[in-house]
């Protein structure tokens, strides 16, 4: 049996699936593009079906692009801790409201200096966010565009892996060019999705 849900448009969506159906009617008239004649069909509906919306829609694929999301928010989220658990260990501050239990006036300032092990740790830090956020929002993007689904996952799985070798290489630390290449690879793989995306744009 097929799953379905039920919606009524009010008059306002109604007014923009009108739009959105002659737009992409056109579209898909104009361009030989399976996606867009998909959408095309399916806002011709007042109810759709989850059978409509995987047909332009890979709900497998989403999930993938969120578990790997998720492993690499959780990866960040250790370092952040990692950073916290340093800066107490070496009592290297940069707050000075930070150094409160352990003195006052001039005793609480020799605790107020950088820390080369709180600092890497730091780093290792600032660069997922660099590098994982555009990930997240091209990568999502990236797995409704109509790419096959062998594709997007490798794409993903050598992001991820090129990440976690990064902050291995980063921490202990590895001898460069290993932390660079690292960079480099998942750098590359955003690069690609968004080359992807630009391609399918254009092609609109």
């Amino acid at each position: 049996m097929e799953a379905c849900f039920e919606y009524q448009l009010t008059g306002l969506e109604q007014l923009m699936v009108t739009v959105c159906e002659k737009f992409f009617g056109f579209l898909a008239f104009q361009e030989n593009w399976q996606p867009v004649r998909s959408i095309a069909k399916v806002f011709k509906k007042e109810v759709m079906t989850l059978t409509d919306l995987k047909e332009f829609i890979d709900m497998e694929l989403i999930l993938v692009h969120a578990k790997y999301m998720v492993l690499l928010m959780v990866k960040m989220m250790l370092m952040s801790l990692l950073t916290a658990f340093y800066r107490m260990r070496n009592k290297a501050f940069t707050n000075p409201e930070d150094t409160s239990s352990f003195g006052k006036g001039e005793q609480a300032k020799k605790y107020l200096r950088t820390d080369s092990d709180v600092e890497r740790v730091r780093r290792i830090h600032l660069n997922d966010l660099e590098n994982i956020v555009p990930f997240a929002i091209i990568g999502f993007f990236y797995c409704v565009s109509g790419v096959p689904y062998s594709t997007a996952l490798l794409h993903y799985r050598l992001f991820f892996g090129a990440r976690v070798f990064h902050t291995i290489a980063y921490f202990i630390p590895l001898p460069q060019p290993c932390r660079g290449l690292s960079w480099l690879v998942g750098y590359l793989v955003t690069f690609s999705m968004a080359y992807r995306l630009l391609t399918v744009s254009l092609s609109l």
